[in-house]
């Protein structure tokens, strides 16, 4: 239900409660992000062989090398090591918000051998930051900034780009009738 995203703002809200949600959404979104690269070189990378197997997608080309007319260039490259790879990553998250204190507890526990254990709870309603805003207004407002931030390869990855790049060699072969 939509209104189930809407905060109601006669209930109490704990603190905890508004920091958290705003950052487990960034955490969602990183792994999005992450499974988004992950799934373009699995679509983009690979491809199944008449068995299904897995198997690297490569790019094939032939052309005729300038100034040598009688000649053949043939190119066979791994279509990852050609591509860009699609990679973001949250590189920050602000989130800026006002609260109304409503309430506040403290309990406070003697334990034994002379310590002494306290808890504070506060709760609030999340309340507009504008300073003319009517007394009937009940909205509320998160000011929310993310920046995301394309990350380089992994080691890994670049290691693996490397060896894929490595593999790349024209073969060159002359043609018939020259």
């Amino acid at each position: 239900m939509e209104q189930d995203h809407i905060i109601q703002t006669d209930s109490e809200l704990s603190i905890a409660d508004l920091i958290t949600a705003p950052l487990e959404a960034a955490a969602q979104a990183q792994f999005a992000l992450a499974k988004n690269t992950a799934d373009f070189i699995s679509e983009v990378g690979f491809e199944k062989d008449y068995k299904g197997n897995e198997r690297i997608r490569t790019v094939r080309f032939e052309m005729t090398p300038p100034g040598n007319e009688t000649a053949s260039l043939s190119v066979q490259a791994p279509l990852i090591a050609v591509v860009p790879i699609p990679s973001l990553a949250l590189e920050e998250v602000t989130v800026q918000f006002q609260m109304e204190v409503n309430s506040a507890t403290k309990t406070t526990e003697n334990a034994s051998g002379g310590n002494t254990h306290a808890e504070v709870s506060v709760k609030g309603k999340v309340s507009s930051d504008a300073a003319n805003t009517r007394e009937t207004n009940q909205s509320a407002k998160y000011q929310i900034q993310v920046k995301a931030k394309k990350q380089e390869p992994t080691e890994a990855l670049s290691r693996l780009l490397d060896v894929l790049a490595s593999t790349v060699t024209p073969q060159t072969t002359e043609t018939e009738g020259a």
